[in-house]
């Protein structure tokens, strides 16, 4: 995985070839013995290893379900943020059997590395008429239910999703919340419309910061 984000990284430190296939095997392994003793055993503690073991049987974390429609998440689903700069940009995966990309002649085999560009798909106008228009509206729940589920990714999705997603909303509404009630957000002369990003890091991070200014509300 760290070849595929970072291969100049991956030389540097010299985490190659044999090295790097016993690395993995080894972290791979424990976790793998611990998932099993733990399901074996009826094993809980609350911790993070819980949360995967949920999500390799159910898909799901406990409450998950619920939450998503509830009302205070709603406000959240409806906005666009997220699409337009979703906080990591490309998603790896492999393969776990052969398979063969409907309408074309490309099979990928067992453990093929994948990289899939979640800023491209939100931004594809196939899916998304007039992309880099800020529009909350697409996200209602009649245009939701006329587009493909899987073309919008922010959090990943399936069995390795992000396992933070709940937190992060939740610090996100908090924050904004927190900021919007005391304070109105206003552009400055250093404002940028287009946002240029950094190259050397796989976050979605934009050159030289996003540069606001708050204004204290009178009431």
């Amino acid at each position: 995985m760290l070849s595929i984000i970072s291969p100049k990284l991956t030389r540097f430190i010299q985490v190659r070839g044999k090295r790097a296939a016993a690395v993995s095997k080894y972290f791979r392994d424990m976790v793998a013995h611990t998932v099993a003793y733990r399901e074996k055993n009826n094993i809980t503690r609350k911790d993070f290893m819980d949360l995967l073991i949920q999500l390799k049987n159910r898909g799901y974390l406990d409450g998950e379900k619920i939450e998503i429609g509830d009302s205070t998440n709603k406000e959240v689903s409806q906005m666009e943020t997220l699409k337009e700069y979703p906080p990591v940009p490309l998603l790896n995966r492999e393969p776990k059997k052969e398979y063969k990309i409907p309408n074309s002649d490309i099979v990928l085999e067992k453990g093929t590395p994948i990289s899939i560009s979640v800023l491209g798909l939100h931004r594809d106008p196939k899916y998304y008429p007039d992309p880099d228009h800020f529009d909350p509206e697409r996200f209602s729940e009649e245009q939701k239910a006329q587009r493909q589920p899987y073309v919008y990714l922010p959090f990943g999705d399936g069995p390795r999703n992000y396992i933070g997603m709940r937190l992060g909303l939740l610090q996100v509404k908090v924050g904004l919340v927190c900021l919007l009630s005391k304070y109105n957000v206003r552009p400055t002369e250093k404002t940028r419309e287009t946002l240029e990003y950094n190259a050397r890091t796989i976050i979605l991070i934009p050159n030289g910061g996003i540069q606001l200014r708050l204004e204290k509300r009178c009431s």
